[in-house]
């Protein structure tokens, strides 16, 4: 294993590889996808033969350079021997990259991890973790601008991760970054049209269905924090269900007197999705629900996190309210 600290031993490796896959997390969100989409864009220009894989269908943002280099397979099915490299982005384990319980590398295969996670394992033969940066592609910008022109279509990527996971530069955010996001803006990248696609394209059916979210939260004053469930019945009334509950998730968050909320959604029966979100960031004292979302099988990090359960909802409910208890109980004690 070797913690890489710079560019040259990134590009050394990639440089013995004729054929490279790039996996998505599951769930994959913003940073996921514009992170993979910048690095083939890089490796593609330099000859490398790149397959991108999803093992869940990502959200729809066709909007994006080369969306639909993106293959809706679980890499668990691949012959994964016909790769030289597997470069895992955004990716804190490799089990985030399937929705089978093991998936096997070859053992000649050679492997990258670059992310930004702190829940990251360092399971691969070179790691680049950087868990003070906002994005991995926050990170990629850092490697690339080293090494290469940054074109339009390379800014617009990089800005779109950056942009998604810092909630439009809500959370996450630093002098750097800011910078960062300066400097691809004057390389072309379309901030207007990344706030109109995420932030302003509500169908009504979408609104009066937050509507029945918010009149469903539920506070636990004792502990701080406010909840909400939705059952597939609702699901089925919206389109692009996983960018849609993101943007609801945001809304717990907001509400005085409380230090995080959780929403959970039934995104098909037997399967329930949850997010967290810290009211305060974590430089403020804000609680980390990256702890909650860990004990869950999840990840994430400390003021936005999130988890995937294979259950009913109203077990799922009772699952997680007794573990964030439970630790909070922990941490009085």
């Amino acid at each position: 294993m070797i913690q890489a600290q710079s560019a040259e031993k990134i590009f050394k490796e990639i440089k013995k590889a004729k054929k490279i896959l790039i996996p998505l997390h599951i769930d994959p969100d913003g940073d996921s996808v514009a992170s993979s989409l910048a690095f083939a864009h890089v490796l593609r220009k330099t000859g490398k033969k790149v397959i991108i894989v999803s093992a869940d269908k990502p959200p729809n943002f066709s909007f994006l350079p080369d969306f639909k280099l993106i293959k809706n397979k679980d890499p668990a099915n691949l012959d994964l021997s016909q790769f030289n490299l597997v470069l895992f982005l955004d990716i804190s384990e490799i089990s985030r990259t399937t929705r089978y319980k093991v998936i096997k590398l070859p053992k000649k295969i050679s492997t990258i991890n670059i992310d930004h996670h702190t829940t990251n394992k360092r399971f691969a033969r070179i790691n680049k973790v950087q868990p003070k940066a906002s994005s991995t592609c926050e990170i990629l910008h850092d490697l690339f601008r080293k090494t290469i022109e940054i074109d339009k279509k390379l800014a617009t990527l990089l800005y779109f991760g950056i942009f998604t996971d810092t909630g439009g530069f809500e959370f996450n955010v630093s002098p750097k970054v800011f910078k960062i996001a300066a400097f691809l803006l004057e390389k072309g990248a379309p901030h207007n049209q990344f706030v109109l696609e995420l932030f302003r394209k509500n169908d009504l059916t979408t609104l009066r269905h937050f509507g029945k979210i918010l009149e469903n939260l539920k506070v636990d004053k004792n502990y701080r924090f406010v909840w909400a469930i939705v059952p597939y019945k609702e699901i089925k009334k919206l389109k692009e269900e996983s960018k849609k509950y993101l943007e609801a998730i945001s809304f717990l968050k907001t509400i005085e007197d409380t230090d995080f909320g959780f929403l959970l959604w039934e995104s098909k029966k037997g399967k329930v999705r949850g997010g967290l979100r810290s009211r305060l960031q974590p430089e403020q004292g804000g609680f980390d629900v990256s702890k909650i979302a860990k004990v869950l099988g999840g990840g994430g990090h400390k003021a936005a996190a999130g988890f995937t359960l294979n259950m009913d909802l109203k077990t799922a409910e009772r699952k997680v309210l007794k573990t964030i208890r439970s630790l909070l109980k922990t941490k009085r004690g």
